[in-house]
């Protein structure tokens, strides 16, 4: 193992350790988590147009940033937990 691979190893799992413990995300961060969490693409102009389209809700953090709710986004986009588990399961 290189120490590349080592490396993206340690951003994987920063990643999926932040999107466990976080509740909110800006639609771009959003979508690279869900992205690196899957192993898919998932682009952030289906984020944008689910806000667009008042299926998704925007909200103000204390940053001044617009920001989601996480947990709301997955049941818009069909991202749930059990999802993620299976998926470590098989690659074990």
């Amino acid at each position: 193992m290189s120490i590349d691979d080592i490396i993206k190893e340690m951003q994987d799992d920063e990643a999926s350790d932040r999107a466990e413990q976080q509740k909110m995300a800006t639609p771009i961060d959003y979508a690279r988590l869900r992205s690196r969490s899957t192993g898919k693409t998932f682009a952030p102009q289906k984020v944008y147009y689910s806000i667009r389209n008042r299926r998704l809700k925007l909200y103000d953090c204390i940053c001044g940033r617009h920001v989601i709710n996480i947990e709301e986004a997955d049941k818009l986009f069909g991202f749930t937990q059990e999802d993620d588990e299976d998926d470590e399961r098989n690659t074990d």
